[in-house]
């Protein structure tokens, strides 16, 4: 298995996707699956909710990268959605050298990082993305998402919303991008929510 460390953000080691990259083998195209451990905006809680999985999806076919993104009230949303997107891109950018079929990324997220999962499956559109990274606006979707015990708006936990938002009193604005329930359309991508 190959680790591996990559930064995101130049000067900014605290946003970065650790690699989990099974051996290749010559007549297998893997999957790839981003893991975003939750943590309620304020931390990643990565030991749990990180390397458990990639490890654990290794034996299933695929590749797994975990995220760290800002947290702790470093930087408002939409930082978060951006860094999620630049891991997706990242991982496709990089599909041949992984070892994976591009049209085949996932995103895994539990509690607040299933807030951010949902995020790249229904605001992949979202304008601050293009203006962010060069990439065509669909390759960063993923391919499916899967939700453990998700944040999906403000209401059910609005300490991840303040944490995001960076601020203790969200705006209205705030809590209706934060609700993602508001924003599945029929393009956005197919969940599994447990």
């Amino acid at each position: 298995m190959r680790c591996e460390r990559i930064y995101l953000i130049q000067n900014d080691p605290e946003v970065y996707i650790d690699t989990y990259l099974a051996d290749p083998l010559s007549s297998f195209t893997r999957k790839a699956l981003l893991v975003i451990p939750g943590g309620g905006y304020g931390q990643v809680c990565a030991d749990r909710e990180g390397e458990p999985i990639a490890h654990a999806f290794l034996p299933y076919g695929y590749n797994a990268f975990v995220l760290h993104y800002s947290v702790k009230r470093r930087k408002p949303f939409p930082a978060q959605l951006i860094e999620a997107a630049m891991a997706m891109k990242h991982i496709r950018d990089h599909a041949k050298e992984y070892g994976i079929d591009p049209a085949e990324i996932f995103a895994v997220g539990f509690s607040a990082g299933a807030h951010l999962a949902a995020s790249l499956g229904t605001l992949w559109r979202h304008p601050a993305i293009r203006d962010a990274i060069d990439a065509p606006v669909g390759d960063i979707r993923p391919r499916g998402v899967m939700l453990i015990y998700p944040v999906i708006n403000g209401e059910s936990h609005m300490g991840s919303m303040q944490n995001l938002f960076c601020t203790d009193t969200p705006t209205e604005e705030q809590q209706d991008t934060g609700a993602l329930e508001r924003h599945v359309e029929a393009d956005s991508s197919p969940a599994f929510f447990m």
